[in-house]
């Protein structure tokens, strides 16, 4: 009995699967060449090749394993031993677990078939490879890759400059159901199917490929598709560009049955005309773009369903960039709506959004969020008329000018409106020249906004920050700070020009004279320049204090700025000055602080005192000069006590958070309307705080405006009632509508 036990378990033990580990064998350190890796492997294995060139000829001997180069096609060399023979051979029926990746093929001469690869009764996969500069014999049949009686799949491939004195320069596949997909097969010459010869193959797909540049003196320059006994091959989606034959420039059908050629792109072919058939059981040729063809698009065949005939657009044909534009006529032309061609879009004709890293490249990016430039200025150099320019947090050590060009110049505050992308996008001059630079006319339409701009350093005439001579560009929401002027000019500094400065901070910048004393300021205005400085805060800027003075706003030679819901303080010298006929318009402003003087200039600066809608003292311009109260001196934001907060111009089109006034200042003081205690909240307590501020004397909420809860611009009873009657009743919810 336990003999019989024991002969039972041995036999079961047969029947249980194991599980071997795949290995990998090193070429050179393992083999000295490929084949013996290939001879010492099993299936599943990996032959791992060292860069290098391999004097060789290699057969898989019918083995699945991959065969795949360390480095790549570019670093990594099989070529001829002996002229007569093919360099890789599939001949022992392998599949497409047997795998060629990774090798440039070249240097076959002489071969019949299957110069650079041969299959034969075999069905590999070959892909990322480069085959190129292979040779057959006299009568020879494809140089670069031959495969017949199988289903291979090749692709992503460079296929190239191979030559067959008779089928099949690039590829020859005869009696296949193959996949063609995703290759480059360019320069290649046969006497028949100078790109890819089809021959008698059934259910053979090509797709997504690039065929360029193939000659043939007879039939198919690009792709020739011919044989009685074959049927049901597929032409798809590949662009099919400058290719020349006798017959079929771009592609031809001959002498078989029904194929399938869809949404191509066969241009500019030399000869031949774009499709031509002959013989042939009509195909269904429907939605391709053929163009420019010579002598003719079609030959023996009329375009049917879906077919145009117009110049794709390509990004950049002589370059050889094959993507389409987005005003491409082959964009969503092709059946089902994809797009015709190998490619999609790509280029870059109508306005979009180029990116830019601090870990981009300028050499090999493209503007893509996956591939970005590395500095602004290659942004701006590519860049289109209505572009933006997006740049990512970091530091960009560089000096930067429009050109102009009408595009935006950002950071990603122009989408999350998040102060800190505007502290963490910093543009840096190192201390030498303007950080921005506009002098070609630029107008509105040009526009910096969401940076930090530090660092510049600029002589007489020229502005540190942002420089503007003849040009009017939109400089909104920077923070400009550590710039130094040298003699005369300002952070901002506008020479013939008006540009519209919003919602900047122009803080902690230096003044100081090289030849005599001189005025720095934040922003500066000569010859006849008129900004809309429009909600900024400009403070504690200093200057040189024995030789050189700075203000906050200068204006000289009839300029004639509007500034208006400006905070400017606790500059050196003064708030605002002005000379030499310039008169400025100064409304709904807080200047406080600064030097000696609130406005510089006899005539300026009304002595008429009143009071503001908020019942703050203000001349008759409704200007106040009032500590501003802010958090701290660097990021100025208001506190809820400030008497800027609902102090600004209250016909401005661009209404605060609250649904109120605007606030004076660079930011918004943002709460809700009922929030007396400024905690958050809208509650009950919100009505008992308002209505004992209102009977007894208790503190006012904070800030003064949210307790304004009707919106008819007084502080009364009924505010407490239509709070109560919202939180008791579900009345009428508080805010301005």
């Amino acid at each position: 009995m336990v003999k019989l036990k024991m002969l039972l378990l041995f036999s079961l033990l047969f029947l249980v699967p194991f599980t071997v580990k795949a290995n990998i064998v090193y070429v050179p350190a393992d083999s000295s060449t490929i084949q013996a890796g290939i001879n010492g492997a099993v299936n599943g294995d990996t032959v791992l090749v060292a860069p290098g060139t391999y004097y060789e000829h290699i057969n898989f001997i019918g083995k699945a394993i991959l065969v795949k180069s360390q480095a790549g096609p570019e670093s990594t060399t099989i070529t001829k031993a002996q002229d007569g023979l093919s360099i890789v051979i599939f001949t022992s029926g392998e599949d497409t677990s047997s795998i060629l990746d990774g090798f440039t093929v070249t240097g076959a001469h002489n071969v019949f078939q299957g110069g650079g690869i041969k299959c034969q009764n075999s069905s590999p996969r070959i892909k990322n490879n480069i085959i190129r500069e292979n040779k057959t014999r006299s009568l020879g049949h494809g140089a670069g890759i031959f495969c017949h009686s199988g289903h291979p799949v090749l692709e992503e491939n460079v296929i190239l400059s191979n030559q067959a004195l008779f089928c099949g320069g690039g590829i020859f596949l005869g009696n296949c159901d193959a996949l063609i997909r995703n290759n480059l097969i360019a320069l290649n010459q046969a006497a028949n199917g100078a790109g890819i010869h089809l021959l008698h193959c059934k259910g053979t797909k090509i797709e997504n490929n690039l065929i360029l540049k193939n000659s043939t003196s007879s039939h198919g320059g690009g792709v020739l598709v011919a044989g009685q006994e074959g049927y049901n091959n597929k032409v798809i989606n590949n662009t099919i560009v400058k290719n020349g034959a006798a017959y079929g420039g771009g592609i031809c059908i001959y002498y078989t049955g029904s194929s399938t050629v869809l949404n191509n792109i066969v241009v500019d072919s030399d000869s031949g005309a774009g499709i031509y058939l002959e013989e042939s059981t009509t195909p269904l040729i429907g939605y391709n773009d053929v163009w420019n063809n010579n002598p003719s698009n079609y030959e023996g065949v009329n375009p049917s369903q879906g077919c145009i005939s117009a110049d794709p657009l390509f990004c950049d044909s002589e370059a050889e960039n094959f993507y389409l534009n987005l005003i491409s006529p082959c964009v969503g032309a092709g059946q089902g709506g994809v797009d015709m061609g190998a490619f999609g879009m790509g280029c870059h004709l109508l306005p979009g959004i180029l990116h830019v890293s601090i870990t981009g490249d300028d050499s090999t990016g493209n503007g893509t969020q996956d591939n970005p430039f590395r500095t602004i200025q290659k942004g701006i150099d590519e860049a289109i008329e209505g572009d933006t320019i997006l740049a990512v947090s970091g530091t960009y050590y560089e000096n930067i000018t429009f050109k102009g060009k009408h595009i935006c110049v950002a950071s990603g505050f122009i989408f999350d409106l998040d102060p800190y992308s505007i502290k963490s996008t910093i543009i840096d001059a190192g201390g030498s020249g303007m950080v921005v630079s506009c002098t070609t006319g630029e107008d509105s339409n040009s526009i910096i906004q969401g940076f930090t701009i530090q660092n510049g350093r600029a002589g007489s005439g020229a502005g540190p920050g942002v420089w503007c001579k003849n040009s009017s560009p939109t400089i909104k929401h920077n923070i400009l700070r550590s710039n130094t002027i040298l003699d005369d000019g300002g952070v901002i500094h506008c020479n013939s020009s008006s540009p519209e400065i919003i919602g900047n901070i122009i803080y902690d910048n230096f003044s100081y004279w090289v030849e005599a004393p001189t005025w720095g300021a934040g922003i500066y205005c000569i010859n006849n320049s008129s900004p809309k400085i429009t909600n900024n805060t400009i403070a504690y800027n200093y200057s040189d204090p024995d030789h050189a003075l700075m203000t906050g706003i200068y204006c000289f030679g009839e300029s004639n700025p509007d500034i208006k819901n400006n905070i400017i303080a606790k500059n050196d010298e003064s708030g605002i000055v002005c000379e030499w006929n310039a008169l400025p318009s100064v409304f709904f402003n807080d200047v406080w602080g600064n030097g000696e003087n609130f406005i510089d200039v006899i005539g300026i600066g009304d002595t008429t005192w009143g009071t503001n809608f908020n019942g703050i003292p203000c001349d008759s311009f409704y200007n106040i000069i009032r500590d501003p109260i802010v958090s701290d001196t660097i990021n100025y934001a208001l506190l809820c006590s400030s008497a800027c907060i609902d102090a600004g111009d209250p016909w401005y089109d661009f209404p605060d958070s609250a649904g109120r006034r605007i606030d004076i200042g660079a930011f918004e003081y943002l709460y809700a309307m009922g929030d007396m205690q400024d905690n958050g909240k809208i509650d009950l307590s919100d009505v008992i705080y308002l209505a004992n501020y209102l009977l007894k004397s208790g503190t006012a909420p904070c800030p003064l405006g949210s307790g304004d809860v009707n919106c008819d611009g007084k502080f009364e009873l009924a505010d407490a009632i239509y709070l109560a009657n919202y939180h008791l009743k579900g009345g009428p919810k508080p805010g301005c509508p």
